[in-house]
């Protein structure tokens, strides 16, 4: 029974340890769009003259008006209710779109992995089959290179 609690602590450490991380990671975020150059009143605008009025107005909406920490502790608020903001390029909710696409995105990531499990274990069966043969050293060296290649580059690739 102990070596189940000692589970159990482990995922809960694990658990305590991820959470100032991805507090870490929205922080980071908010700070990448509230310290980017440029006036995102001026941007959602475009090249549409404005009344000071009516840019003044849409400052109040969105908060701009604040002092950033306290823009920070409702983004940081917000994403722990799970508001993630909207889109003004799909006029939606931005949790909208990411469930709206969560189940292609699932599929597409399950058909990967298990292609790519398939793959891997009939190609690592085969070379262990045959040590130091060619078909070991170029599945070693496949396997290398598919480890360190950046996937966000050759997902941009593939496509």
């Amino acid at each position: 029974m102990s070596g189940g609690t000692s589970l159990w602590r482990y995922v809960a450490g694990r658990l305590l340890q991820a959470a100032p991380l991805l507090l870490g990671i929205v922080v980071v975020n908010f700070l990448l769009i509230a310290l980017a150059p440029g006036d995102p009143v001026a941007v959602l605008l475009g090249e549409y003259p404005a009344p000071p009025e009516y840019v003044a107005r849409l400052r109040e909406q969105f908060g701009l008006d604040q002092p950033m920490l306290v823009r920070l502790g409702r983004y940081v608020a917000s994403v722990l209710r799970g508001d993630l903001g909207f889109s003004f390029a799909y006029r939606l909710p931005v949790a909208r779109l990411v469930v709206d696409r969560l189940g292609n995105t699932l599929i597409l990531m399950g058909t990967a992995m298990t292609l790519a499990a398939i793959a891997g274990v009939a190609l690592g069966v085969a070379a262990a089959r045959r040590p130091h043969s060619r078909l070991d050293s170029s599945a070693t060296g496949l396997s290398l290179v598919g480890y360190s290649i950046p996937e966000f580059w050759l997902g941009q690739l593939l496509v």
